[in-house]
C-alpha cells in the first residue's frame, strides 16, 4: 500500500459518522435505583415512621410535663446528583406530643404540636438497576407552639414553647419499584435536646436530651431535570 493511499484512507475513517461521535460525553448510566437514569433527577421522598422515632418519655419538672417526640422528615424534596448517587433534600415534619401524669388521683394530660425542618443527605455505597444501599443522616431543627395542661375538664398553658435541635445517622435500602420509583427502608441511631421556653418557676428544669433507634419506611419519586 502506497503513502497516498494510507493517507486517503485514514481522512475517510477520521471525518466518517462513527469517528465523529463525542466519546468525552458518554451515555448516562442506570446507576440511580430510584430514578432510572444518570444526570440530575428532582425527586420528592416520603417517609413513614415506623418505630417512633427518637421515641421519650421524660419527665421535667417532677413528672408534671413530659416530652413525647418523633423527629422524621415526613415529606422530603431534593436532588439526586452524582449519576443519582448523592441525594440532597430539604425534610418537613408535623407531629404532636401528649402525655398523661397522674398527680394525687387527678391525671393531667399536656399536649404540644410540633413542626421540623431537616436538611437531609445520603450516598449510595452500593448501587444497580434494582437497588442500593446507602448511608444517610439528617440534621433536625424543631419548634413547638404553646403547651397545654388539663385536668378535670379546665386547660391551662403550662409553657410558651419549645426547640429541638438533634441529628439521625443510619443505613438505607431501596428498591426500583418502576420508571423513577423507589421503596425501601432506613434503620439507625439518633439524639435531640429539647429545651422549654418559660416554665412556672417551681420547674427548674428547662432542658431534656433523649436518642435511640429510628427504623422508617422510605417511598421515593424522582423524574430527570
Amino acid at each position: 500500500m502506497t503513502l497516498r493511499t494510507t493517507v486517503c484512507a485514514a481522512v475517510l475513517l477520521l471525518t466518517s459518522p462513527v469517528a465523529a461521535q463525542d466519546y468525552s460525553n458518554p451515555a448516562p448510566t442506570q446507576s440511580d435505583a430510584g430514578g432510572g437514569g444518570g444526570g440530575v433527577r428532582l425527586a420528592m421522598q416520603g417517609r413513614l415512621d415506623a418505630l417512633n422515632t427518637l421515641f421519650a418519655s421524660s419527665s421535667i419538672g417532677g413528672g408534671i410535663l413530659g416530652v413525647d417526640a418523633g423527629l422524621v422528615p415526613i415529606v422530603t424534596a431534593g436532588a439526586r446528583l452524582v449519576d443519582g448517587k448523592l441525594f440532597v433534600g430539604l425534610g418537613f415534619g408535623f407531629f404532636g406530643t401528649s402525655t398523661t401524669n397522674d398527680m394525687g388521683g387527678t391525671e393531667i394530660e399536656t399536649t404540644q404540636s410540633w413542626l421540623s425542618f431537616c436538611p437531609l443527605a445520603s450516598f449510595d455505597l452500593i448501587a444497580n438497576d434494582s437497588g442500593a444501599l446507602s448511608l444517610l443522616g439528617w440534621f433536625t431543627f424543631a419548634s413547638a407552639g404553646n403547651s397545654e395542661s388539663c385536668a378535670g375538664g379546665m386547660c391551662m398553658e403550662s409553657s410558651d414553647g419549645a426547640t429541638a435541635i438533634g441529628l439521625n445517622l443510619g443505613v438505607g435500602i431501596r428498591g426500583k419499584i418502576g420508571d423513577g420509583l423507589a421503596i425501601g427502608t432506613e434503620w439507625g441511631w439518633g439524639f435531640a435536646s429539647v429545651d422549654q421556653e418559660d416554665l412556672p418557676a417551681s420547674m427548674s428544669d428547662e432542658s431534656t436530651f433523649f436518642h435511640g433507634i429510628f427504623g422508617n419506611i422510605l417511598f421515593e419519586g424522582s423524574v430527570p431535570l
